[in-house]
């Protein structure tokens, strides 16, 4: 006997990954690939840079999280909206934020608590109410100006057209 059925024969522990991702199944050709069907699997994508409360950086958090969170949306994790707000909490970091977190994690278990609020775990109110939360605490409120600056001042460098209109479109929205 060779491979799992002599480690199996012998008691020896077999490995999770196995078989390895891109084997070959003898029996149809077809190459094994790792699901995520069950939801319970590793996230994919590149998680989002940590948070550290720079208002600057605020609606780049939320878009790379949004992103990570679209990729990994049959992902348990990311389909709870209870495990989502604490996925987004965990990329939270430094001493800026980390009062912000402690008291979102409050408010979170008062809203799950059956004595309080009670919500159920999976009640997408927690993600709206967290999301609301962030956009109110963080949201660069400087922004709008500093676009309207930029946008007063905004040239056309030579004959680059396609950067001056970009630019005036990314100002705009």
């Amino acid at each position: 006997m060779t491979g799992i059925k002599q480690n199996i024969s012998l008691g020896e522990e077999v490995p999770l990954n196995y078989p390895p991702a891109g084997a070959i199944n003898a029996t149809t050709d077809d190459t094994q690939t790792p699901t995520n069907e069950g939801g319970r699997g590793s996230l994919k994508g590149s998680p989002p840079k940590e948070f550290d409360r720079t208002r600057s950086k605020s609606e780049t958090f939320r878009d790379d999280f949004s992103i990570y969170q679209r990729i990994n949306q049959k992902n348990q994790v990311m389909k709870e909206p209870y495990s989502r707000v604490l996925m987004a909490m965990s990329f939270m970091k430094g001493p800026k934020v980390q009062d912000w977190v402690r008291a979102q994690m409050r408010v979170l278990d008062d809203k799950v608590d059956p004595r309080k609020r009670g919500l159920p775990e999976s009640d997408e109110t927690l993600w709206d109410e967290f999301n609301r939360d962030f956009v109110n605490s963080f949201t660069d409120t400087a922004m709008t100006q500093e676009a309207y600056n930029k946008l007063k001042t905004l040239k056309m460098n030579g004959d680059d057209l396609d950067t001056y209109i970009a630019t005036h479109e990314s100002l705009v929205l």
